[in-house]
């Protein structure tokens, strides 16, 4: 997983380090709780995965907001993951896009997502996540 740098031109620059930690699965999903660049540990892009995770897991068709319905699962099923603080993926600024739209029926299938990942987790028997999930959807709810 890597950081990333939010830019609306051209214009891409960044520093390298070799700075980086390495997670277990569980403690890497903690982390799109607790991190402040929780947001890298969230989405789908900024990674790179091995083929094997996806052996059970599929992102849903006809959803927005796939990647919270999936991530979690990759990375709780990973043995490591390694995160580095180093801006290797440049996000695109698009004023049209649905993540900078308003609050709509699009943010229903979020709610999904967080619902889903609340019963996986309980399904594990992983009470800390389910509480940091939980926390999670109250915080969402309260933001928008």
């Amino acid at each position: 997983i890597c950081s990333f740098l939010r830019t609306s031109d051209n214009v891409f620059e960044t520093s390298i380090s070799k700075d980086y930690t390495i997670y277990s699965g569980k403690e890497s999903v903690i982390q799109m709780y607790v991190n402040p660049e929780s947001i890298c540990f969230i989405t789908a892009w900024g990674k790179i995965y091995k083929s094997s995770l996806f052996k059970n897991i599929r992102y849903p068709k006809g959803k927005l907001h796939e990647d919270e319905f999936t991530t979690y699962k990759l990375l709780y099923s990973s043995k490591r993951v390694v995160f580095t603080n180093n801006k290797f993926y440049f996000y695109y600024i698009n004023p049209e896009s649905i993540i900078q739209s308003s609050i709509s029926e699009r943010n229903l299938d979020s709610l999904e997502a967080m619902v889903e990942r609340t019963a996986f987790f309980e399904a594990l028997n992983e009470p800390q996540l389910v509480k940091y999930t939980k926390l999670s959807i109250v915080s969402n709810i309260s933001y928008s």
